[in-house]
């Protein structure tokens, strides 16, 4: 896997809008931040176009994108939103016949996002780059300052999962996951292999693709937002049925945040609750797995959204306390 170039101060991140469109506000706000950490922003024509609640048409999204990636002064390309939309340019032709150029290239900026953003994330690594599991633009301007510093800080190489720890409990509905940011040993021991993954919604929306990263030996990073406890746990068994667990040398556990069931309370017309809350659902999904499983890890549609490589080996341990480690760095 090859790694893009680490940014210098005064270089050029550009803003791109492949799912979600943004708004001039947004654009101003963390253009300023982006500024005030030492880097140049560059913000494409064609930004702030709309289609119902995409940023714009798919050709013109991935069109968009593409010059940016394809801007040699541009060092990274941040996201400015998540929500849907990104895996709908993967398949998308240009005049050329050709989707997204991003194989057989000579130098790749680093992209950054979360969350749907994981469709390019896995399209970047299947072309043979590392990339940036990171705050998207709106959500880079909401996060607290020491979020905000480590994700400058990893653009410039600083690479590293030693994130603050954080053990004030936090009180969420029965149905999060996350109630401590303290990390959980589920299964002990050690693995090493690629780090890959992201949202586990998009990650199940590219099964059967070209795009579905290549598990064998992975350690498997996943976390999500806003989904029906039932359709969490359909996600999990799909991936368990076409044997993804079984590929995998270790599994790391983000943020599940805000996950619903089918009851009153979350506006149903009665109660008819799944009987398994989110953490339950997991823990059975992953029973059977015998590598070692971390959970609690702070990254997800939380305010503590860390920045970290995807496509880069590291080395899971979980040692007291338990870790992630790059290796051959």
């Amino acid at each position: 896997m090859q790694t893009p170039a680490f940014l210098k101060p005064s270089d050029l991140i550009a803003l791109a809008a492949p799912s979600r469109f943004c708004t001039e506000e947004q654009v101003q706000a963390v253009s300023a931040l982006i500024e005030a950490n030492g880097f140049r922003v560059k913000v494409p024509a064609g930004l702030f176009e709309r289609d119902g609640q995409l940023a714009g048409p798919d050709l013109h999204r991935a069109k968009l994108l593409q010059s940016q990636l394809d801007d040699r002064e541009v060092k990274a390309v941040l996201c400015m939103r998540g929500g849907y939309g990104a895996g709908r340019i993967l398949s998308f032709p240009d005049k050329s016949g050709q989707i997204l150029r991003l194989k057989n290239r000579e130098n790749m900026p680093w992209l950054c996002g979360f969350s749907d953003t994981t469709a390019l994330h896995c399209a970047v690594q299947h072309a043979g780059w590392a990339s940036l599991h990171s705050p998207v633009a709106t959500t880079l301007l909401q996060a607290p300052d020491a979020v905000q510093q480590q994700f400058f800080a990893a653009l410039q190489g600083e690479l590293s999962f030693d994130f603050p720890a954080k053990r004030v409990p936090i009180h969420r509905d029965a149905g999060d996951a996350n109630t401590f940011g303290t990390p959980e040993i589920w299964n002990h021991g050690d693995a090493e292999g690629p780090l890959l993954g992201g949202n586990l919604s998009v990650l199940y929306s590219l099964q059967g693709t070209n795009y579905f990263p290549d598990l064998e030996g992975a350690i498997l990073f996943i976390e999500d937002l806003d989904e029906m406890l039932y359709h969490l746990d359909r996600m999990l068994l799909n991936f368990e049925l076409a044997g993804v667990f079984d590929r995998l040398a270790g599994v790391v556990i983000g943020q599940m945040s805000d996950m619903r069931d089918n009851t009153k309370a979350y506006g149903f017309s009665s109660d008819n609750p799944f009987g398994y809350d989110t953490r339950a659902i997991l823990e059975r999904a992953f029973s059977k797995f015998k590598g070692p499983v971390l959970f609690g890890f702070e990254a997800g549609h939380e305010a503590e959204n860390y920045t970290f490589p995807l496509g880069l080996d590291v080395r899971l341990d979980t040692a007291a306390p338990p870790y992630l480690s790059l290796l051959n760095r």
